[in-house]
């Protein structure tokens, strides 16, 4: 059977100019992607990429509605068919005068009554419900920038994908 945008030659099988929609999250920031399109781009140079970048409802939505074709993300919806490309650490983002700053590991019932600062994106949310975790949200912040100020201001703490932002690893603590 030939894929759709392919057709048959006496040579084999060619790809005829075809647009591919690619719906991104804030996973875009990952060397892995770059990597991943320019491979795809080598092996089928016929295919012109069309990105947008939205947060895991908006990618969702686009999916379900059909205005991507394929979708990087970090938290998929569960009926939708998923190829895991990497699993992901979290990690709790203290105050570097938090008590627990010198812990290894935490269990969300230590920080569960603390003032959490919830990433807009969604993904950390899922997580959380998925975990039957309900945390003291004080604010939803887009901006990482915006959440590891208030983290350093001692305003509250956060928790980010290792992968996502690998600048945190080496600075856990503000």
């Amino acid at each position: 059977m030939i894929p759709d945008g392919f057709y048959q030659s006496p040579v084999g099988c060619t790809m005829l100019a075809y647009e591919l929609a690619n719906g991104l999250s804030l996973l875009s920031r990952l060397p892995l992607l770059p990597g991943l399109l320019g491979s795809f781009r080598k092996r089928f140079p016929a295919v012109d990429f069309l990105l947008l970048e939205g947060d895991s409802d908006e990618i969702s939505n686009w999916l379900h509605s059909s205005v991507v074709d394929i979708a990087f993300t970090v938290m998929p919806d569960k009926e939708m068919q998923t190829l895991p490309l990497l699993q992901d650490e979290m990690m709790v983002i203290l105050p570097d005068t938090h008590p627990l700053k010198d812990s290894q590991t935490l269990r969300f019932s230590e920080i569960a009554e603390r003032c959490f600062i919830m990433p807009k994106d969604g993904c950390i949310r899922k997580m959380l419900q998925e975990n039957h975790i309900t945390p003291t949200v004080t604010f939803e912040v887009r901006e990482v920038y915006t959440i590891l100020t208030m983290v350093q201001e001692y305003i509250g703490f956060t928790i980010v994908g290792k992968n996502k932002y690998p600048y945190l690893s080496e600075r856990r603590f503000f």
